[in-house]
């Protein structure tokens, strides 16, 4: 992963403190002109190109002609998702994350769109009726944590510090209103003859934990959060998510807000910030935070079960099939390794710095 942009500051904005003023910075990104690179605007030659372009500028932000790179302006593998996704509705046609990959320009992207691609199908809304099946994400992330490698490699933790009056029952109404939304957030995973099922639970609407720390003022409240944000979740009888909020003082906050990746990835995070201050603010003005929402078309429990539906399993056979081909007669990456692995695998790791040369710094540049 990669910065989506990059500002150079003369200086670092201070406060009267003389600390660094975190306020001034975000406000800094957000008038900041987004750049791209100084390349030749073709324009879109006809509607497929005109639509295309449209979509690679909602999504970079930036002016795009039809022959510039997707990946040169900036994007990267969830930029990638989102496009398909969009590409997709827009078109009527399924567009794959690897045809992005493939087909990075939108002229080849054209051309691989009007020799034909396979008709979009949406993804049904199902009525829930018991444990479904894990996607084959949740799959893997799910054998994994059974086999208890590292009891905390899979968490997510987000903590976000909140200076100034807070009201915590619109807080409080906000992360509600996102457990209501969003299934996942109620979902516990079980085991069922071997397999792991996902189990959606009505919303408890519990209160948030407030963890008062006021009296640690030497910064050990670290320590605090830190035990918020490493704790395991045992995803069978708890779904994978943890919110609290540590008190420092009057008017001074942490809010942390941990996640399991079985049910959360860097796109979907994105997504709940955005919400829980949206909600927030509804709460604050005295509104259901949901009432100017439109509900969720799908759920993800939905895309579950349409990943293994008879036409995704024979996609999914033919991709299997190429890459048994493509990889035949390959042999194993042999990583040399200073010492013997160990027979525990710890998760522990070290950083080696090293220099390199000018020359070859500005071509990893160009």
């Amino acid at each position: 992963m990669v910065p989506a942009r990059i500002v150079v500051l003369e200086q670092l904005p201070v406060n009267p403190n003389g600390k660094v003023d975190r306020k001034a910075l975000g406000k800094m990104a957000q008038v900041t002109p987004r750049s791209k690179p100084k390349l030749v605007y073709v324009a879109p030659r006809n509607d497929l190109e005109a639509a295309l372009c449209e979509e690679f500028a909602d999504v970079l932000g930036v002016e795009v002609g039809v022959t510039d790179n997707f990946f040169h302006l900036g994007g990267h593998s969830l930029m990638a998702t989102k496009l398909a996704t969009r590409i997709s509705r827009r078109l009527d046609v399924r567009m794959s994350v690897k045809d992005v990959f493939d087909y990075p320009v939108i002229t080849e992207l054209a051309a691989t769109v009007s020799q034909g691609s396979e008709v979009y199908r949406p993804i049904p809304q199902m009525e829930y009726s018991g444990p479904v099946d894990l996607s084959y994400a949740q799959g893997r992330l799910w054998f994994l944590e059974q086999l208890a490698l590292g009891p905390s490699w899979y968490v997510m933790p987000l903590a976000t510090r909140l200076q100034g009056p807070l009201e915590i029952d619109a807080l409080t109404a906000a992360v509600h209103a996102l457990e209501q939304r969003h299934e996942t957030l109620r979902t516990t995973f079980e085991q069922k003859d071997g397999i792991g099922m996902q189990v959606v639970h009505p919303a408890k609407q519990e209160a948030i934990r407030i963890i008062d720390v006021q009296a640690e003022k030497d910064g050990s409240y670290v320590q605090a959060l830190r035990r918020e944000q490493e704790t395991p979740f045992d995803l069978a009888i708890e779904p994978g998510v943890r919110v609290s909020l540590l008190r420092l003082g009057d008017d001074d906050y942490i809010l942390s807000y941990v996640l399991h990746h079985i049910i959360s990835d860097g796109w979907s995070i994105d997504v709940l910030r955005k919400e829980l201050a949206q909600f927030y603010a509804a709460a604050r003005r005295g509104e259901h935070p949901l009432l100017r929402v439109n509900p969720l078309p799908i759920q993800y429990r939905d895309f579950a079960v349409w990943q293994k539906q008879e036409d995704q399993l024979a996609e999914h056979h033919r991709q299997l099939e190429y890459w048994k081909q493509e990889l035949e007669g390959s042999s194993p990456a042999e990583l040399l390794t200073d010492r013997p692995r160990p027979k525990v695998l710890t998760g522990e790791a070290s950083a080696v710095p090293f220099t390199i040369e000018a020359d070859l710094y500005q071509s990893l540049q160009a």
